[in-house]
């Protein structure tokens, strides 16, 4: 027996050697028996993969494949420490802090939204800040890393490098609901054809006219700054260097499983595109507008807070409406036409928007009828409407749809108790009987010749944005309708899995999120019991403790909503500098905490600093990309583009 004791001695200490050995750095016997301990974890084997992802492929998917997908594109697989990216967040860390000491004096100024980054090194700070930047430059250096296991076996990496090489297919999120789609190489882009066919919206090009429109934007740049519309910022912001010229921008499509057929929506990647900066500009003058907006919704909490505010009379009809691809569908002139109207003309106080409306007609002619993009092999030029991806559509989109319904209300018989919009989703009580609103839905039909509207009406309940609104008990007794969370058939509810390379305050806080969000939604308090039920089944497949979720739950009670509905705005940071560090799972956070922390001397000098984690690379990171593998780069023009000047409007010559 005691041979048989020392025989299992020997091993384990073996086993521990080889692992310290491994990582090539001291660890202690606390940290090595919480890694031995994790060992004999095991994940919640039980849950089925295949319900996370849609495989629309010919191919047959391997198990071990399923749960690599299953995982989720926000998983991160961990990774060890990299002492290089842990010594450039000290130095960031550093210039930051000096950079507060050397302008502690000064007052604080809004940014301009424009400035670039600023390269200048400040000079060393007082001794007490020194002092303290020492200390933690220490801590940073001679980091020990914790014992840590990978989250992923090595079959599953295996897996995931064969998944990111594998050419014939194409993984996307879903397009709603999360989720994973898996689709053959060729049939995505027969489907993307089968879109891009519509010679009303596209047209294709034989080349690329990237680099020419990057060479007159250029030009317009400089023309509008000489003439005194942009300042010296703006311009070198705007202006493409020579070095660094635009990217081509790529469509790609997402999969809308919940409808059915499933159909695709498409999506323009403009990241340093041509027209990605003057997108921009042209959104941050049209934002300040959306709001002011009469149907303006900002986001379900909104709608929840209008709801729960608004007595709904008898005999109503609930209706929902849609406007059917209304990216696509807005015609340039109309487009620009509302914009000129919400800014200029309808604007007692547009003498405060800084820009002229013949540069504002200009700004968004080049981002609406410039927008070339490739798709496979080919290039093609939108030449209706604008693209979902660029900064400026939502606002445009609002603004658009603001002059219209006004227009389309303001000349109808009968007027709606409620009409809420977010975006092209629109939310109505409508007095009278379903016919009355058909009738309205046809004169609006007949209205505009590319509009059109879809829409769902009942007595009794309606399903908008991810709330139920319907008429519940609180209805017959004070007049407000009930709500209730919305989950559409296909939602996967795919959220972060537990084993996810992120800190673990991460997992509680979305958690907690999410019952906050579900609370606010449910007017009922059985209704909130019932999703709350069902969420914690839903977290616990997600491989979440037990202990974590009834923690959470319970800090999150029913009695809490009316607070919760109440609330404001978030309170500013009470931080002056942060340690942005890349998340590993062998970080020793407690160690690097306890030394970020001031001391009370230290306290009435240095800037409070709080301690920032960012990700590392997730799956989506590995598997998805706008662009298809294995595209050639389509040959590039050499045809000038001119971009003419709307000198009319301005009062300039051009």
């Amino acid at each position: 027996m005691k041979q048989q004791n020392a025989n299992d001695n020997i091993g384990r200490h073996k086993r521990k050697n080889r692992y310290r050995n491994k990582i090539n750095v001291h660890v202690s016997d606390s940290h090595r028996r919480r890694f031995l301990k994790s060992l004999r974890k095991t994940t919640n084997n039980h849950v089925d993969s295949t319900t996370y992802v849609t495989n629309l492929s010919h191919k047959q998917l391997t198990m071990t494949q399923y749960k690599v997908l299953g995982l989720g594109l926000t998983f991160v697989p961990s990774r060890m420490t990299n002492r290089e990216s842990l010594s450039e967040s000290i130095s960031r860390f550093e210039r930051s802090n000096r950079i507060k000491h050397f302008f502690r004096n000064q007052p604080q100024r809004e940014p301009h939204p424009f400035r670039p980054k600023s390269t200048w090194e400040p000079p060393v700070a007082s001794p007490e800040i020194e002092s303290y930047l020492k200390r933690v430059r220490s801590t940073i250096d001679n980091h020990i890393p914790n014992v840590s296991r990978s989250n992923l076996t090595h079959l599953e990496r295996k897996t995931l490098n064969e998944l990111a090489s594998d050419q014939s297919l194409v993984i996307k999120s879903a397009d709603k609901g999360s989720g994973i789609v898996v689709e053959d190489r060729d049939k995505y882009i027969q489907a993307g054809t089968n879109h891009l066919s519509d010679q009303t919206i596209y047209e294709k090009i034989q080349s690329d006219p990237t680099p020419q429109l990057g060479l007159a934007i250029n030009t317009f740049v400089k023309s509008i700054h000489n003439r005194g519309i942009i300042d010296n910022i703006t311009k070198d912001f705007l202006i493409f260097p020579t070095d660094t010229p635009p990217r081509t921008q790529q469509l790609y499509f997402l999969k809308k499983i919940h409808k059915n057929p499933i159909s695709e929506r498409p999506i323009v990647s403009g990241c340093a595109g041509p027209t990605e900066k003057i997108s921009k500009l042209v959104d941050m003058h049209l934002q300040p507008f959306v709001p002011a907006i009469k149907s303006y919704v900002k986001d379900s909490g909104h709608m929840i807070n209008i709801l729960e505010s608004t007595p709904i009379p008898d005999n109503c009809t609930i209706a929902t409406i849609d406007v059917k691809s209304l990216y696509l569908n807005i015609p340039h002139k109309d487009g620009i036409k509302a914009v000129l109207n919400r800014l200029y003309h309808n604007n007692p106080d547009s003498n405060l928007v800084d820009i002229p409306p013949g540069t504002m007609t200009d700004l968004l002619n080049i981002v609406l009828t410039k927008n070339y993009f490739q798709f496979a092999d080919q290039m093609y030029h939108q030449v209706q409407g604008t693209a979902m991806g660029t900064k400026m559509a939502p606002a445009y989109a609002n603004i658009f749809m603001a002059e219209l319904e006004e227009s389309l209300l303001q000349n109808y018989h009968t007027q709606p108790v409620i009409w809420k919009r977010y975006i092209d989703d629109i939310f109505c009580i409508w007095p009278g009987d379903q016919d009355n609103l058909k009738e309205f839905i046809d004169y609006i039909n007949a209205s505009h010749p590319t509009i059109k509207f879809t829409y769902e009406s009942s007595p009794h309940t309606v399903d908008f944005l991810d709330l139920t609104v319907y008429k519940g008990d609180r209805y017959h007794s004070t007049g407000l309708l009930d709500i209730k969370p919305f989950f559409k058939k296909t939602n996967k509810f795919q959220y972060l899995h537990y084993t996810s390379a992120h800190p673990k305050k991460t997992f509680r806080s979305l958690v907690k999120g999410e019952l906050t969000r579900l609370l606010r939604a449910c007017s009922d308090e059985d209704t909130y019991n019932n999703i709350v039920h069902k969420l914690t089944t839903v977290f616990s497949d997600r491989n979440y403790p037990s202990r974590i979720l009834r923690d959470t739950i319970q800090s999150v009670p029913y009695n809490c909503r009316q607070d919760i509905l109440s609330q404001k705005d978030k309170e500013p940071s009470p931080y002056d500098t942060f340690l942005v560090l890349p998340y590993t799972t062998d970080l020793d956070l407690k160690t690097i905490k306890s030394n970020l922390k001031l001391t009370e001397t230290e306290s009435e000098t240095v800037p409070k600093p709080c301690l920032s984690l960012t990700k590392t690379k997730s799956i989506a990171k590995h598997l998805v990309r706008a662009k298809l593998k294995d595209c050639t780069d389509p040959q590039q023009s050499t045809d000038p583009i001119r971009i003419p000047l709307t000198a009319n409007l301005d009062g300039h010559s051009a």
